[in-house]
């Protein structure tokens, strides 16, 4: 179908994306309406491009990030796409559906930049509004009802808090776990590593959008709004970390035998320490039902059954049953002491050198880990004498730290981790306990600053 454009008077209000000549342009015609101009290149002296009426919601979803340009374009809400014949004023009309793939831009052609300053407000006008669907859009539904009918739909905050404390536990371990998974590999430097990771995990982790009392229910969601500070890998991590935690962790058969001893053999002790066994605990209340279900989708999950076998599988593998211990190679620690020139490193070491020059070796099953200081954002912590640690290894190959100025045992089933968790307890430490220019739980003010 052809004829004329239908838009009249057209005022240029902004370029929004230009490469030598403008690409995507904003206009507004004599009915106040907006209407975008996407340029596709020439044929003979023609200049092609497709013109459309976009509604505001669309136009700041797309400078928001929230959606690409191709999407933008292929919106099926608008009404025709026109595109130029010829010089004369004729159009073609064209159907969102029916355009060229060869007119479209690529599926991951997002705006890429931060909303330029005319559209502010579009900002005021959508994002408070935007910002909470965006979220319910994507959102997992956490309730729980009570099992009896003495207190009909109510539930008491002690079985609240209990569901939320344990579920929030468990989502925080899952995302933590995760990112040293999928990334330590890609990031060598451990300094880069932990800061990186703590930016990260404080973003992935879930923000209640709604609430709902009664039987209580809560709304959780990753929030992809604010996350456009992240870089692309990261922010892609963030926006499916919550989908990955559901399929893994809240929509499984908690019931099912074979699904719990697939489980137990395919994680690590501390990965059902403090992903599973949160919510294995709280599905075995007494006093509740938990139910999950996914905004958008037809996933939910009622966990109306009786786990209390499960609980004790679980419980059985953390407290080091004989049948955990089946099948493990055990580790020891081997102390050396050799004699190695000055400036030189222990990467350099070989086999022969060392074979050559130990003095003494014996074996343990535990080793001192030492601190000697802590690098922070905003100062840095040196210790008058390195702060020293016994490290112990159990038969299940756990590594285990327990310390009166850690406070809380330190446990990790990983050797690399063992420098991230002291640092992480320290930190903490000195987040909740530092005043003026000592702490007073290190010996003897053990601390300088520097």
């Amino acid at each position: 179908m052809n004829g004329p454009l239908p838009y009249e008077n057209l005022d240029l209000i902004s370029v929004i994306d230009e490469i030598d000549v403008p690409i995507l342009s904003h206009y507004r015609d004599n009915r106040n309406n907006d209407i975008l101009r996407y340029f596709l290149g020439y044929e003979k002296s023609l200049s092609l491009s497709l013109y459309w009426r976009v509604k505001e919601n669309e136009l700041f979803n797309y400078l928001n990030n929230n959606i690409t340009l191709r999407e933008l374009i292929t919106e099926d809400s608008k009404e025709f796409l026109y595109l130029p014949k010829n010089d004369e004023g004729l159009y073609e009309y064209i159907s969102p559906n029916h355009l060229p793939e060869d007119f479209l831009p690529d599926g991951k052609s997002y705006y890429g930049f931060a909303i330029p300053q005319e559209y502010e407000y579009l900002v005021e006008k959508f994002l408070g509004d935007f910002y909470v669907a965006n979220l319910k859009e994507r959102g997992v539904v956490l309730n729980i009802s009570p099992k009896g009918r003495r207190f009909q739909h109510t539930v008491s905050m002690e079985d609240v808090a209990d569901m939320t404390s344990r579920v929030s536990s468990s989502i925080k371990s899952f995302v933590d776990q995760q990112f040293y998974k999928d990334f330590k590999s890609i990031i060598q430097d451990i300094k880069t590593f932990e800061s990186t990771r703590k930016k990260v995990i404080k973003k992935a982790t879930p923000r209640v959008c709604d609430s709902r009392l009664g039987s209580f229910e809560i709304t959780i969601s990753n929030d992809r709004v604010n996350n456009e500070d992240l870089e692309k890998q990261y922010t892609d991590w963030t926006n499916k970390i919550l989908s990955a935690y559901q399929n893994q962790v809240l929509y499984v058969d908690y019931s099912d035998p074979d699904v719990i001893k697939s489980l137990l053999e395919n994680h690590s002790i501390l990965e059902i320490k403090n992903i599973y066994e949160p919510i294995v605990n709280t599905i075995a209340q007494k006093d509740y039902i938990l139910s999950v279900r996914t905004i958008g989708t037809d996933k939910s999950i009622a966990f109306n059954k009786d786990y209390r076998k499960t609980k004790k599988e679980i419980r059985k593998t953390l407290y080091a049953s004989k049948e955990a211990e089946v099948g493990l190679t055990k580790k020891k620690i081997l102390h050396l002491v050799l004699e190695i020139e000055e400036g030189q490193e222990v990467g350099e070491l070989n086999k022969s050198q060392i074979s050559k020059d130990t003095i003494v070796s014996y074996e343990t099953r535990t080793f001192a880990f030492k601190i000697e200081e802590l690098s922070r954002p905003e100062r840095k912590f040196y210790f008058n004498e390195p702060l020293e640690f016994d490290v112990k290894i159990d038969e299940n190959n756990n590594y285990w730290i327990e310390d009166e100025v850690l406070g809380e045992p330190i446990f990790t089933d990983d050797k690399m981790q063992i420098r991230d968790e002291i640092l992480k307890a320290l930190n903490s430490i000195i987040d909740n306990q530092f005043k003026g220019n000592s702490i007073d739980f290190f010996k003897s003010n053990n601390i300088s600053i520097k």
